[in-house]
């Protein structure tokens, strides 16, 4: 029975062993708050004096080699090289060694320590966790009015004046143990290991249209990587605004660069993930309206990505809509077409393109005194009159409204004039010619030159030089006779 016992404490004693040893080197004092200003130092550079301790509380020395100071979120991280003497203390100084005047650091590191809190651990070179503060919800001490740093004191801590590479304030350096452990007991603790957490999957950074409706999908999986289809999410747009559910839509009214986030969670697990939207501005155009029965009205986007028009909606002056449904894709600095018979409506002026949330796109006013099959045609700043409609090949961004070659001829009638519309579809004040007068299908121009009609044009001078040669060929006659 007494070997049983003694056994039992043996076992007990290389399970507290560990501890003790590790437990002798501890984060003493942590400067979070930085420092007042120094000679010629703004009150913002001070802040970032921030430095931290370490104190070697054991019987002897440590080969801090391989060691790891690190914050939770990454920053800082210090790895560690060099030895902490017995009751010794161990500085670190951020940036360079003017963060403390007169006292050298043993080692310089990088990064910022938060000073709404962190959650520091120290672990040795076999990756076991030595020691750690718990801070996330706030540090329990220090002041960063009066600068004074947090100091531990026991199993807690205080707020007092700086104390590098010194005892705390109000405590000292406590004596070390009788004697190192014995060297045949082997000991080694193996890294905690992270808490067990859902793979969330938000999707891919993309490109959506400010106005439209914007859908998400989100995924979850379990600790064996399998799909958890009743998980709760709780999706955050990076707008202000929240939604719950598996498959969400949403609706961005501005521009602007967001990340959207999903955290998902069954049981006692969550897991979270995110990606960024880039929402750009609603660059498009009523390109062309047919408004004939066999009509369409085509689209452009004039954007440099290819846009989802989903919620986009067509109203007409009669008031009848049409919403451009989910996941409809138009690529860039292309058009697209939508058939009347597939809207419903022969488009009556004004036609209006607003977004999922009634915002005005575009507007475009435009009249019926066009010929039966033609279009209005978006050119330059304007419109034109289409005699000859373009569906699906839209070039009229640039330049100045352009004018038809070679229109159709129509014998009856002279063609009818071209109308330059503004964009708000006002007519433009362009002064057309009058035709000329038409007798049996000719005008006046188109007939022949006769000598005859010369004559009859002009009476007057033909009559003065048939009297004048009559008058000369009486005046030879006369002469003659006389002679």
């Amino acid at each position: 029975m007494r070997r049983l016992v003694l056994a039992y404490l043996f076992v007990c004693g290389l399970l507290v062993l560990p501890r003790f040893i590790f437990a002798s080197i501890v984060i003493n004092e942590i400067a979070w708050m930085g420092s007042l200003p120094k000679a010629g130092e703004t009150a913002s550079a001070a802040a970032g004096n921030e430095w931290m301790e370490l104190a070697n509380i054991g019987g002897e020395p440590v080969d801090l080699t391989g060691w790891i100071l690190g914050a939770q979120d990454g920053t800082p991280r210090i790895e560690f090289s060099g030895t902490i003497a017995t009751g010794g203390f161990f500085l670190l100084e951020r940036t360079n060694d003017d963060t403390i005047p007169g006292v050298s650091a043993d080692q310089l590191y990088t990064g910022a320590i938060s000073n709404s809190g962190e959650f520091l651990s120290l672990r040795n070179a076999a990756g076991a966790v030595v020691d750690s503060v718990d801070a996330l919800t706030g540090w329990p001490a220090g002041d960063n009015t009066t600068k004074d740093t947090m100091q531990r004191s026991g199993s807690g801590w205080i707020t007092a004046a700086p104390t590098p590479r010194a005892p705390n304030a109000g405590t000292t350096t406590p004596p070390p143990p009788a004697g190192p452990p014995p060297a045949s007991i082997p000991y080694s603790v193996a890294a905690l290991p992270p808490p067990p957490s859902l793979r969330v999957e938000a999707g891919e950074d993309r490109t959506a249209l400010a106005g439209a409706v914007v859908e998400f999908r989100g995924q979850v999986f379990g600790l064996n990587s399998e799909l958890i289809e009743n998980a709760r999410m709780l999706w955050n747009f990076g707008d202000g605004s929240t939604r719950e559910g598996k498959a969400v839509t949403h609706i961005f009214p501005f521009p602007g660069t967001y990340v959207v986030s999903l955290a998902g969670s069954s049981g006692e697990y969550t897991g979270s993930d995110y990606f960024t939207l880039r929402v750009v501005a609603a660059e498009i155009l009523i390109s062309e309206i047919n408004p004939g029965g066999d009509g369409f009205v085509e689209l452009f986007n004039a954007a440099a990505e290819q846009l989802d028009l989903g919620g986009i909606r067509l109203i007409d002056g009669s008031v009848k809509t049409f919403s451009i449904p989910m996941n409809t894709l138009i690529k860039a600095k292309t058009t697209f077409v939508l058939p009347n018979a597939l809207t419903g409506f022969i488009p009556i002026s004004p036609l209006a393109l607003r977004d999922a949330g009634g915002r005005l796109i575009e507007e475009m006013s435009f009249g019926s005194g066009i010929p039966a099959g033609a279009s209005w045609e978006r050119s330059g700043e304007g419109f034109i009159v289409q005699v000859t409609p373009t569906p699906g090949r839209f070039t009229g961004l640039a330049g100045e409204p352009k004018i038809l070659s070679s229109p159709p001829s129509i014998p009856s009638s002279p063609p009818p004039p071209r109308v330059a519309v503004s964009g708000n579809g006002e007519a433009g004040r362009i002064a057309t010619a009058s035709p000329p007068a038409m007798t049996n299908g000719t005008s006046d121009q188109d007939k022949p030159r006769t000598l005859a009609s010369i004559l009859a044009a002009n009476f007057f001078l033909a009559a003065s030089i048939i009297l004048g040669l009559a008058a000369a060929a009486g005046f030879i006659v006369v002469k003659r006779r006389l002679s």
